[in-house]
C-alpha cells in the first residue's frame, strides 16, 4: 500500500489550484478521501485555524503533508463528516477567475 505522503502527493498533483482548494474550504472533504483509503484514519479539527486534519497512525496530515503543530486540533468525529456532509471550496484570490462564453454557432465561410 502506498504511503499517506504519496497518495496526498498524487492528489496535490492531480489539477492546478489543489493546494487552495483542501485549505480553503475543502479540508474535509481530503479527510474523507484519506478515510476512503486509511479506515482507520481521523478527523482533527482546530477553531482557531478552521481547518481540518487527518490523523494517521501517528502522524498527521493536510494537502501539504505532514503537519508539525497540532496543538490547537482536537479529535472531532462529529456528524458533519457523514456521508450526507458536503464542503464547498471558495476561492481566495478572487483574481483568478475563469470566464466562460456562449457557445457560437460556426458557420461556413
Amino acid at each position: 500500500m502506498k504511503s499517506p505522503e504519496d497518495i496526498i502527493k498524487t492528489i496535490r498533483e492531480s489539477f492546478i489550484g489543489a493546494e487552495e482548494v483542501y485549505t480553503c474550504g475543502s479540508c474535509v472533504m481530503l479527510f474523507r478521501i484519506l478515510k476512503s483509503i486509511f479506515p482507520k484514519a481521523l478527523p482533527y479539527w482546530s477553531k482557531e485555524a478552521r481547518h481540518c486534519i487527518t490523523k494517521i497512525g501517528n502522524s498527521y496530515y493536510d494537502i501539504r503533508g505532514k503537519v508539525k503543530y497540532t496543538k490547537d486540533y482536537k479529535l472531532d468525529n462529529k456528524a458533519k463528516y457523514s456521508s450526507t456532509y458536503r464542503c464547498v471550496a471558495l476561492p481566495v484570490n478572487r483574481l483568478q477567475r475563469f470566464t466562460f462564453s456562449t457557445p457560437v454557432k460556426l458557420t461556413e465561410l
